[in-house]
């Protein structure tokens, strides 16, 4: 449920228009939207937030994983893409509200990444533990 409140939250917040993200981490210089920059506390307040509780949700969830039927080198990759997608999207959010606005498309790239993943790894965890045994 906590997947389905952010990107509702995502949905709500930027409509998953990267225009809107760059506005809503940038700011805006247009004086008909009063858009201000995302300070640089609270970026790092949600990061703290997320940097503690996501990698430990993945890590747990890589744990059940592992007890799938998956061969062992598919559990490899998706459990490295699942942190990896995770990084990158943390990586993303700074470097475009500090080095440049090209790199809303990294964040992009990270949730292709992370949520097809995320959703495989919860489904067949949930299918190898409760239907199979």
């Amino acid at each position: 449920s906590g997947y389905i409140i952010a990107i509702l939250q995502g949905l709500e917040h930027t409509s998953f228009n990267t225009d809107k993200v760059v506005k809503e981490y940038r700011g805006s210089d247009n004086t008909d939207e009063l858009a201000f920059p995302k300070p640089y506390r609270e970026i790092l307040q949600n990061t703290h937030a997320h940097a503690l509780s996501i990698p430990l949700v993945y890590f747990l969830l890589s744990l059940l994983f592992l007890g799938t039927q998956v061969s062992q080198k598919a559990k490899s990759i998706l459990i490295a893409l699942l942190f990896l997608g995770f990084f990158l999207e943390y990586l993303s959010l700074w470097s475009l509200r500090y080095i440049h606005t090209g790199f809303v498309n990294l964040s992009v790239v990270s949730h292709v990444i992370s949520a097809p993943v995320y959703i495989f790894m919860c489904v067949r965890s949930l299918w190898d533990t409760c239907v199979r045994r």
